[in-house]
C-alpha cells in the first residue's frame, strides 16, 4: 500500500503527489476521526481546520501533510504541525493574485518545491511520461465522477425544487444537509462548495499534456479554479451566476464554517450576484440541529 499524503486544498494537484509514489487523500474530516481530540473549539480554528488537524495528528498511516495557504485558518495550522515533529508537513504557498506571469511562475516553483519535499520523504522523481500517464488517468476518472454530487430525492411524488450549495470546505457533519434539503422537498443540483464541481480543474489539453505535463498541470489548476480567496475573485461570482442559471436553480444555500472570514465577508456580494434567494447558514462542525433543519425547511417552502 502506498503511503498516504493528506492535503487540504483543491489547488494542490493530487496527480503530482501520486506521480511521486504516494496516495493523495483530501479528506472530508469530522468529529471522531481521531482517537483523541488534540485540538478543541477553544483553539479558535474553523471546524474543518480543527477536524483536519485532529485526524492528521492522530492518524497512524499519514506519511505527510500538504497545507495549501488559501486562508488564515490553514496558515494557523502551520504552527500546530510545526510543533509535532512526528508528521512531516509542507506549506504550499498558493498566490492569491493569479492573472500575472509571475504568479504562475511562483505556483510552478511551489510544485517543484513540493516535489523535492516528497522525494526527501521517500518518493520518487517522476519522468515526464509517467506524470502525463497519471494526469491522463486522473482526468478520465474525474470526468466520470462529475455527476456524483449527492442528489437526494424528496419524499413522496412532489417535484424537487433545484437548490445550489455554495461555500468552502465541508465537514462530514455538514453532509447531512443534502438529505435535509431532500426531506424538505428540494434537490441539490449544483455543488459550489470546496468539495463540489466548482473546484474541478479544467480538462487537460492532450497536445500540451504530451509536450509539457507539469506546465499543463499548473495551468489546469492554478489558472482555472474559481475561489473566494483569489484576487481578483470575480471568476467565482461569474461561475455562480452562470452555473445557477444553467442548472435552473431556484434557491441557494451558502454554507459557512464559523471563523471563516473569507466567505463571511463575501456573503453579501454573493447574494447580489445571485438572481435567486439565498440562505446564509453558518456551521460549527457539530451534527445538524433542529434549528438548521427548521431554517432549511422554511427556506425551501418559501421557494414553492
Amino acid at each position: 500500500m502506498e503511503p498516504v499524503i493528506l492535503y487540504n486544498s483543491p489547488y494542490v494537484p493530487p496527480e503530482w503527489i501520486a506521480a511521486h509514489g504516494f496516495r493523495p487523500m483530501r479528506p472530508t474530516p469530522g468529529s471522531g476521526d481521531s482517537a483523541r481530540e488534540i485540538l478543541s473549539a477553544r483553539e479558535g480554528l474553523c471546524p474543518w481546520a480543527r477536524h483536519f488537524a485532529n485526524a492528521a495528528l492522530s492518524g497512524p498511516d499519514t506519511a505527510g501533510v500538504v497545507l495549501g495557504t488559501t486562508c488564515d485558518q490553514i496558515r494557523r495550522l502551520r504552527d500546530i504541525f510545526a510543533s509535532d515533529a512526528a508528521i512531516p508537513f509542507f506549506l504550499f504557498h498558493v498566490p492569491s493574485v493569479w492573472q500575472t506571469a509571475s504568479a504562475h511562475a511562483l505556483y510552478l516553483s511551489e510544485l517543484d518545491r513540493l516535489g523535492r519535499f516528497l522525494i526527501a520523504h521517500g518518493g520518487r522523481s517522476p519522468a515526464s511520461a509517467d506524470l502525463a500517464a497519471v494526469m491522463d488517468r486522473y482526468d478520465r476518472e474525474r470526468r466520470s465522477m462529475m455527476d456524483s454530487v449527492p442528489r437526494h430525492a424528496p419524499a413522496g411524488n412532489r417535484p424537487a425544487i433545484p437548490i445550489a450549495f455554495l461555500g468552502g470546505d465541508l465537514t462530514r457533519e455538514d453532509l447531512a444537509l443534502y438529505a435535509i434539503v431532500a426531506e424538505c422537498g428540494g434537490r441539490v443540483v449544483l455543488d459550489g462548495t470546496e468539495t463540489g464541481t466548482r473546484v474541478a480543474p479544467a480538462r487537460f489539453d492532450r497536445r500540451r499534456l504530451a509536450a509539457d505535463p507539469l506546465r499543463e498541470l499548473a495551468d489546469a489548476y492554478f489558472g482555472t479554479i474559481p475561489d473566494v480567496f483569489r484576487r481578483p475573485n470575480s471568476a467565482l461570482f461569474e461561475w455562480i451566476r452562470r452555473e445557477t442559471a444553467q442548472h435552473a436553480v431556484r434557491g441557494a444555500v451558502l454554507i459557512r464554517q464559523v471563523w471563516c472570514d473569507l466567505w463571511h465577508a463575501e456573503s453579501a456580494r454573493i447574494r447580489e450576484w445571485l438572481s435567486v434567494p439565498m440562505l446564509d447558514l453558518d456551521r460549527d462542525g457539530e451534527p445538524c440541529r433542529a434549528r438548521e433543519r427548521t431554517r432549511i425547511q422554511a427556506f425551501v417552502e418559501s421557494l414553492q
